[in-house]
């Protein structure tokens, strides 16, 4: 018999084009669209307990997938738009005295990377080498999205000095 959950599996997966069509309206993104549909089949099958299975599903994984679009939106307008980001990059006075080639800046990010240790190591192998989500990696490490998007982003701050210091 199957049980209420794997009901609820069958319609996000069953769904899944209308999902990634919303997430991509949403996001213009299909990095981002992946990784809020793997958000939303995470967090239908921890909140399948709160469906009524007597009445159609989709309007309330809709209703799901809607809140995990506007929330990643939300959150992403915190951040500096890309052009901007690309424009004080393109600024850093760093390229203008620093005439490396890719290929020292790859080996000193590899240095950088076998420096690396316990939980943070283990993140980038997650992320990068593995490929996997943001939640896939919280929900193997027992940690919030929000705390393992703020690891890495404190990780690939101190790859980035780690290099430059390399590089120097």
């Amino acid at each position: 018999m199957e049980s209420n959950r794997d009901k609820v599996l069958r319609e996000v997966v069953r769904d899944q084009g209308v999902f990634m069509g919303l997430f991509l309206a949403y996001t213009r993104d299909p990095w981002v669209a992946e990784d809020l549909y793997q958000d939303l089949v995470v967090l239908s099958c921890e909140k399948y307990e709160q469906a009524d299975l007597s009445r159609p599903l989709r309007p309330w994984l809709l209703q799901i997938a809607r809140n995990l679009a506007r929330d990643h939106l939300r959150k992403a307008s915190k951040q500096p738009a890309p052009i901007e980001a690309l424009v004080e990059f393109a600024e850093d006075p760093v390229w203008e005295t620093t005439a490396t080639s890719t290929e020292e800046r790859r080996k000193a990010l590899y240095e950088c990377l076998d420096l690396l240790q316990g939980p943070n190591r283990q993140m980038v192998e997650m992320k990068y080498v593995q490929k996997l989500s943001i939640s896939s990696i919280a929900a193997s490490l027992k940690r919030t999205a929000d705390a393992v998007y703020k690891a890495l982003a404190r990780v690939r701050c101190k790859l980035e000095e780690c290099v430059e210091a390399k590089l120097l």
